[in-house]
């Protein structure tokens, strides 16, 4: 696996982080299990490296212990994989790295192939038993656990996750970790800039999941990246993933995970050594990657249009742009009304889409750009002026959308972390890495996609069982 050096954060964050840990009741030296310690190089998850930046799991003279630590003797003598994975065999539920014995937990749990790592009985009880709000979980599909401080029971401290989404998201570490304020997320239905304040405010169901986008730019952005070059003629939301390529393990390591899809899906060792991904012995818990970007973007274009524009606009447009419209509300009924014959003889139908996309680029361009103007007037403490020159210039090729997407996000996470009335929020680490030198400044805590994998999880198997 190519290593993965995360964001240097700034000197106010790392004190922020330390400050947290330090009142975190669930972080105590004496309370953790089995010594695995996290470095920001990937190469190597077990040993302390001098390049890692602030980690709070590290446990030397000017940092919080490692969380994953039960005695300070461990701390200064590191176990190599084999070692760790040793002292594992046949423990699945772990109480500060001893295998808990209590009958109060289902037995499937204690006879299944995933290692729970928990840091005190009431933590355990918490989450196994009494389903209440805990900073561990196990994402199965991943063979993954986890340990976000920000969700103990005595922080319960608003955060901002930047994920994969092809990945471990926000939904999933809502459920595994029985959060019950509601998630701030980047889902494909969000906010108009009429409803910002109410939207935000509203009575969220218990678990409930709660849209961080802003519709408008949002749409700009799936209409800027709908590829018709890779439109699956058959299905618009069932296109093929091609077969994912498995990474080789580095030389002295027991696994990788994938990142180049950002799925994170372990990689073993198979019975002749070579790399394979691993999966589940219970099947149910296998999640294929389906993520396509393309297809998500066809379905937020489908999804999001009706929410922006007005029936009296979309019949506007239909007058002049029948075609375009169509593809923005329907792209099945499109393919259906057009020649078939034509497309089968070649690229005519991406062709064909290609000049309808520009058109609802046109369209949709002026739309956010009006949006944006009355947004950011009465904004202006916390956003971007609308003539900000950021606006003018592309975050990367053909991607100007996510210039307004993030001014967008940032009020949004701006007015949840003052009202307390949501966990935490997760998006794209995209857009967490533009944004995380304001959130420093706003004392707003973050994790990073790279550091959730690097210093917040660990292997969840033994990794000498095959």
């Amino acid at each position: 696996m190519k290593n993965v050096v995360p964001q240097k954060e700034t000197q106010a964050h790392a004190e922020h982080l330390s400050e947290h840990f330090k009142n975190n009741e669930e972080i105590q030296p004496q309370a953790f299990g089995n010594p695995f310690l996290f470095s920001g190089a990937e190469a190597n998850p077990f040993i302390h490296s001098a390049q890692a930046k602030f980690n709070p799991y590290f446990a030397d003279n000017k940092k919080k212990a490692n969380p994953f630590l039960h005695n300070e003797h461990e701390k200064s003598k590191p176990q190599t994989s084999n070692e760790v994975n040793q002292a594992l065999v046949q423990r699945k539920v772990l109480l500060k790295g001893k295998e808990y014995t209590g009958t109060d937990v289902a037995d499937e749990m204690k006879n299944d192939e995933f290692i729970r790592n928990y840091g005190g009985e009431k933590q355990l009880k918490n989450h196994l038993i009494d389903k209440k709000q805990t900073s561990v979980g196990l994402i199965k599909s991943l063979a993954l656990w986890y340990r976000i401080p920000y969700l103990s029971r005595s922080s319960k401290q608003f955060f901002v996750l930047g994920e994969s989404h092809a990945g471990v998201t926000g939904p999933m570490i809502h459920k595994e970790s029985n959060v019950k304020k509601p998630l701030l997320y980047e889902a494909t239905s969000g906010w108009n800039i009429e409803e910002f304040d109410n939207h935000l405010n509203k009575p969220v169901p218990t678990n409930g999941t709660v849209g961080l986008d802003e519709n408008s730019s949002k749409l700009y952005r799936a209409i800027e990246a709908f590829n018709p070059a890779s439109l699956n003629t058959t299905s618009s939301s069932k296109a093929p993933v091609k077969a994912q390529k498995i990474p080789n393990i580095p030389q002295g390591e027991d696994y990788t995970r994938e990142t180049k899809r950002g799925t994170y899906k372990l990689v073993v060792k198979g019975e002749d050594g070579s790399p394979e991904f691993w999966e589940p012995k219970d099947k149910t818990a296998v999640v294929n990657n389906t993520y396509n970007t393309n297809n998500q973007a066809l379905e937020a274009i489908k999804g999001l249009w009706s929410k922006v524009f007005t029936n009296a606009e979309t019949e506007d447009y239909k007058k002049s742009n029948h075609s375009a419209i169509l593809m923005a509300t329907d792209i099945d009924a499109l393919k259906f009304t057009y020649d078939y014959r034509r497309a089968n003889r070649g690229d005519v139908l991406p062709k064909f889409l290609e000049g309808l996309k520009q058109q609802l680029l046109a369209i949709i361009k002026l739309k956010v750009e009006s949006q944006y103007q009355k947004f950011s007037g009465n904004q202006k403490d916390v956003v971007k002026s609308h003539d900000d020159a950021s606006f003018k210039n592309p975050l990367s090729p053909g991607n100007y959308a996510d210039n307004y997407r993030n001014e967008y996000i940032y009020a949004a996470i701006k007015k949840a972390a003052a009202g307390r009335q949501y966990s935490f929020a997760a998006m794209g680490n995209n857009h967490l890495k533009a944004l995380k030198d304001r959130l420093d400044i706003d004392k707003i805590p973050y994790i990073t996609m790279e550091d959730f994998y690097d210093k917040y999880a660990k292997v969840a198997i033994d990794l000498n069982k095959k």
